[in-house]
């Protein structure tokens, strides 16, 4: 009976990594579709895929960073702003 209760936890503990490493998967994807999109000069393109990012991995600091840059370029002040304190204050966590 324990052996069977031991199964079932470690099998739950399993889910939530599998689950953190596909989000991690499609964080990487759709940051690098934004870089391409970025170099591409196609901004509002670049500014989706990094927002993706960051709803796939919230404490993506590079995505914060790029679409910062990217909200600069396109004038957008306060939303640039907001999201280099975001990467900073990220880098500063780890």
């Amino acid at each position: 009976m324990f052996v069977c209760q031991l199964i079932v936890v470690l099998i739950a503990m399993t889910v939530p990594v599998q689950a953190q490493r596909a989000d991690a998967k499609k964080a990487e994807d759709a940051f690098s579709a934004g870089r391409r999109h970025e170099i591409a000069g196609q901004l509002d393109a670049a500014l989706q895929q990094f927002s993706e990012a960051i709803g796939f991995a919230p404490d993506f600091a590079a995505a914060y960073r790029h679409r910062g840059k990217t909200h600069l370029q396109l004038g957008h002040t306060a939303e640039a702003l907001s999201d280099l304190n975001a990467a900073i204050r990220i880098q500063h966590d780890d």
